[in-house]
């Protein structure tokens, strides 16, 4: 019951107070195509208040449990990459140490893995087969190695016949 020319138009909600003042209700108003013709939307505030008093607790809760989530992942992330470092940093010391052991003996050492690719080998290795020094390395198949001593205790026969004696070498080692 107010003066349609006193309304604010503009669709922001503006309070309807309650006799001593307090709010009671929101409205927001907007025009229509029409003029004369008005749109409004007003509701109680307590009612529209009640269902965010209910899930606000819910929200609070839930906040504070993705964040203990939270925490507790990053805590176990970082926990896991410490033991991560430990385990690097333990397979570096045997590794050196292995090498030192390696390199030690009087004996040549050439290990592969189960793919028979190069893993380690000690200076004695080399010291025994220097013309391996160019194509050693981790992870080499055993037949370059193979190749290049065929290369070199072969080196005036043909490529059919360093083949063949090449693949019984390797045929000999199992």
């Amino acid at each position: 019951s107010r003066d349609p020319a006193s309304l604010d138009l503009s669709g922001a909600p503006h309070d309807l107070p309650r006799g001593d003042g307090s709010p009671q209700a929101r409205q927001a108003v907007r025009p229509t195509l029409y003029p004369p013709l008005v749109i409004g939307a007003s509701w109680e505030v307590e009612s529209m208040l009640a269902g965010w008093a209910n899930w606000r607790g819910h929200v609070i809760v839930a906040s504070i449990a993705i964040g203990v989530v939270l925490i507790c992942s990053a805590a176990l992330a970082h926990w896991q990459l410490l033991r991560l470092v430990q385990a690097r940093l333990s397979a570096a010391d045997a590794a050196e140490l292995l090498d030192q052991a390696m390199n030690s003996m009087g004996d040549a050492f050439l290990v592969c893995d189960a793919e028979d690719r190069v893993v380690r080998w000690n200076n004695r290795y080399l010291d025994y087969f220097p013309w391996q020094r160019d194509v050693i390395g981790p992870g080499v198949p055993f037949r370059v190695l193979g190749e290049q001593a065929a290369r070199h205790a072969l080196p005036d026969v043909e490529p059919e016949k360093r083949a063949q004696w090449l693949e019984e070498r390797l045929a000999s080692r199992g």
